[in-house]
C-alpha cells in the first residue's frame, strides 16, 4: 500500500513538473523576447540618433540659422538677446531658449556639426525614455513596446529634428513632458503646477508654436476640473507665468518693446494670414500627401484598428470606461490641428509634430487588448 501510494505521488509529481517545465518555457521565452525587443529598441534609437551625427551636410535652413546664432551668442556673451549677423534679429523672433540647446553643444564639444546636434538627439532619447516608463506605468510592457517603436521609427522625428539642430527637439520633449503631468495630475493633481511649468519653457523654446497645446490643456482643465483641489489650480498660474515674465522682463531691458512688437506682428500674425502656400496643390496636399510621408497616421491607424479589433472580439461592451475616453482623446488630439489651421497650412506639420508622442501614448494603451496573451510579462 505504501508503495502504491508513493508510485501515484511521484506519477503527479512528474507530470506537474511536466506542466511546469513547460511554463517555465514559455516565461523565459517571453523574459528572453522582452531583453531581445529592448535591445533592437536600444538600438534604433541610438543608430537613428548618432549615425553620421556630425559628419552629415547642414541642409535645413532652420538648422543654419540656429547653429549661426548660437555661436554669435558664444561670442558675444549676450544670452538673451540674439543676433545674426552680429545685428540684433528681429525676423527669427524665438525667446533666448531656444538657442541654449546648440549653445550648450558648442560650449562642450567645440563649434562644430556634433556639439550643434549632441543636444538634439539627447532630447530625442529623453522623449522615448520617459515615453517607455510611462507607458509602462499605466498599460503594461507590449504597449510600451508599440509606443516606443512607433516613436522610434517615425521618420519626421529623426528627419527633421532630431537630428539637426533645430529646437523643435527640446519643444517636443517639453511639450510632452507637460503632457504626461497633465494627464497624471487627475490623480496626483500636483503635477498640474509642473505641466504649466513645462508648458512654459515651451513658449520660452518656439514662442506661439505652444499656442495648440496650450488650448488644449485648458480643454483639458476645463473637462476635469472637479478633480483638482483650488490650490492645485491656483499655484498652476504663477508655474506658468513666472518663467516667462522673468525672460520678458529681461529682454524687455535689453531693447525695449521693439522684440515684443515683432513677434506679434510677424510670428503670431504674420503666419496666420500668411499660413497657405501657393503651391497648386490640392487643399489636402498637407494633410494627406505630406502626413503619410511622415508616417504620422500610423499612431490614427492603431488607434482605430485596436478599436475594431475589440468590438469584434468582445462587442460593444469593450469600448467603456478608460479606454473609451484615450479612444476619443487619441483621435480629438490627432486632428485638432486639422480644425486649426487653414486647409493646405504647413503649420500644421510643425503644430502635430508636438502632439505626435501623445497620440503614440494613446494608441499603444488601445492595442494592449490586441496584445493580451503577453501582456502579463
Amino acid at each position: 500500500m505504501p508503495d502504491r501510494v508513493y508510485y501515484k505521488q511521484k506519477t503527479d509529481l512528474t507530470f506537474y513538473g511536466f506542466y511546469k517545465t513547460i511554463w517555465d518555457h514559455l516565461q523565459s521565452g517571453k523574459k528572453r523576447l522582452t531583453v531581445f525587443a529592448g535591445i533592437l529598441l536600444i538600438a534604433v534609437l541610438l543608430f537613428n540618433g548618432f549615425y553620421h551625427l556630425g559628419s552629415g551636410a547642414i541642409r535645413s535652413w532652420d538648422e543654419s540659422l540656429y547653429g549661426i546664432t548660437a555661436c554669435e551668442m558664444l561670442d558675444n556673451g549676450n544670452y538673451i538677446m540674439h543676433t545674426l549677423d552680429y545685428t540684433v534679429d528681429y525676423w527669427n523672433l524665438k525667446p533666448a531658449l531656444a538657442f541654449y540647446g546648440n549653445l550648450a553643444g558648442f560650449m562642450i564639444f567645440g563649434k562644430n556639426l556634433f556639439g550643434l546636434r549632441f543636444f538634439s538627439v539627447m532630447a530625442y532619447l529623453l522623449i522615448a525614455g520617459m515615453m517607455f516608463l510611462f507607458v509602462r506605468r499605466e498599460a503594461g510592457l507590449p504597449a510600451a513596446f508599440v509606443s516606443c517603436f512607433a516613436f522610434a521609427a517615425a521618420p519626421a522625428n529623426w528627419v527633421h529634428c532630431f537630428v539637426t539642430g533645430d529646437p523643435d527637439s527640446w519643444f517636443i520633449l517639453l511639450i510632452f513632458a507637460s503632457f504626461i503631468c497633465l494627464w497624471t495630475s487627475v490623480k496626483r493633481g500636483w503635477l498640474l503646477p509642473a505641466a504649466a511649468f513645462f508648458m512654459a519653457l515651451a513658449f520660452l523654446t518656439r514662442s506661439f508654436h505652444a499656442g495648440p497645446y496650450g488650448l488644449f490643456s485648458l480643454i483639458w482643465v476645463a473637462v476635469y476640473r472637479k478633480k483638482y483641489r483650488w490650490y492645485h489650480l491656483l499655484s498652476s498660474v504663477p508655474a506658468m507665468v513666472l518663467p516667462v515674465g522673468i525672460w520678458a522682463v529681461a529682454r524687455y531691458h535689453a531693447d525695449g518693446w521693439n522684440f515684443f512688437r515683432a513677434m506679434i506682428e510677424l510670428d503670431l500674425l504674420g503666419r496666420v494670414n500668411n499660413g497657405t502656400p501657393d503651391h497648386g496643390a490640392s487643399p489636402w496636399y498637407t494633410y494627406l500627401a505630406r502626413l503619410n510621408h511622415f508616417l504620422l497616421f500610423i499612431p490614427l491607424f492603431l488607434s482605430a484598428g485596436a478599436v475594431f479589433a475589440g468590438q469584434y472580439l468582445k462587442g460593444n461592451a469593450w469600448l467603456t470606461g478608460q479606454k473609451r475616453q484615450l479612444y476619443l482623446l487619441s483621435r480629438k488630439i490627432f486632428s485638432w490641428f486639422c480644425d486649426s489651421f487653414p486647409a493646405g497650412s504647413t503649420r500644421a506639420i510643425s503644430t502635430v509634430s508636438q502632439l505626435q508622442e501623445a497620440t503614440n501614448i494613446c494608441s499603444a494603451r488601445l492595442t494592449r487588448p490586441c496584445l493580451r496573451p503577453i501582456c502579463s510579462v
